[in-house]
């Protein structure tokens, strides 16, 4: 019996505070004394700051994990794009050292031409274009820097 008397002595002082208690969920200033109302009885005063201190926790450990995520996604894709900028631009010096005209011409042609030019031309030639794409030269024949140089530009 004394639940019920509870029960209606709030659902009367609602009514005092809100007389037009259809606009109840529209936010403003009487929504928040009500939660606030609410969370006091609910939890008294002593608990609500631990309650808001866990709140704050939280939140900070979700944004934490997302800068986390966000920071793992960003470098996880940089290095692509950086390793295929210095490919490219590569490309463009590996091209001039093999004395191809690259005058107008887009990335992937003058890629294709490395490719068609890189098996006809000498040791020297291979090495030194090599050495322009930053290879690894030294205990590698010449096949196999012929093999890296096509791999690069491809």
């Amino acid at each position: 019996m004394r639940a019920f008397e509870i029960a209606n002595s709030y659902i009367l002082m609602f009514d005092i505070i809100f007389p037009e208690s259809m606009g109840l969920l529209d936010p403003g200033p009487e929504l928040i004394i009500l939660i606030l109302i609410v969370l006091i009885l609910l939890f008294g005063s002593r608990k609500i700051p631990e309650l808001a201190r866990g709140l704050g926790r939280a939140m900070g450990e979700f944004k934490r994990g997302r800068l986390e995520i966000e920071k793992e996604i960003a470098q996880e894709y940089a290095p692509a794009a950086t390793t295929q900028a210095k490919a490219d631009s590569g490309a463009l010096r590996a091209a001039k050292q093999l004395g191809i005209d690259i005058e107008g011409e887009s990335e992937t042609d003058v890629k294709r031409r490395i490719a068609e030019a890189v098996p006809s031309k000498d040791k020297a030639s291979v090495i030194a274009v090599a050495k322009t794409l930053k290879l690894d030269v030294e205990g590698v024949g010449v096949e196999d820097l012929k093999r890296q140089i096509l791999n690069v530009v491809r």
